[in-house]
């Protein structure tokens, strides 16, 4: 009796466990102020000028990262460099990099970047961090945590 309770309760144990990996493979998706948000479609371009446009949303939100330059490297985001992160919330409300905070909000403004980590033909690789603010000033969104994996290179 005592045989067949421990092989019942071995098949209940492996029967019982469950095989549920989900693969994102491609991905993009951050830490939007400290809760998950996850992109359902995105792409990236590639300027005669080899400026890199990455474009990524969900139904509600989108967010466009403008960079100099496909290579593998560390590219700085704030209001004093060419590469530069866009975001519009589900209000329509667009938040930037380039725009300055106002002085009560913050003084030494936190400085983002966008890490492409890996170039292949047709895909791009990274991570990313910024804080962005309204065109006033007054108003902010923070991405941390946030990581880019085989997005596609579109022409």
């Amino acid at each position: 009796m005592k045989k067949i309770a421990l092989l019942f309760l071995t098949m209940v144990t492996l029967l019982s466990c469950g095989n549920e990996v989900e693969f994102n493979t491609p991905g993009f998706q951050g830490n939007k102020d400290y809760n998950l948000w996850r992109a359902t479609y995105f792409n990236a371009t590639i300027g005669t000028n080899g400026m890199v446009t990455i474009t990524a949303g969900n139904n509600n939100e989108s967010m466009i990262f403008t960079v100099v330059s496909s290579n593998t490297g560390t590219y700085t985001l704030s209001d004093a460099t060419i590469s530069k992160a866009n975001f519009v919330d589900f209000n329509d409300t667009v938040y930037s990099t380039s725009n300055t905070p106002d002085p009560s909000v913050t003084i030494y403004p936190e400085i983002g970047e966008i890490v492409i980590t890996e170039s292949t033909p047709g895909t791009l690789t990274g991570t990313f961090r910024f804080n962005a603010f309204t065109s006033d000033g007054l108003n902010s969104v923070g991405f941390n945590e946030g990581v880019f994996y085989r997005v596609p290179i579109i022409n």
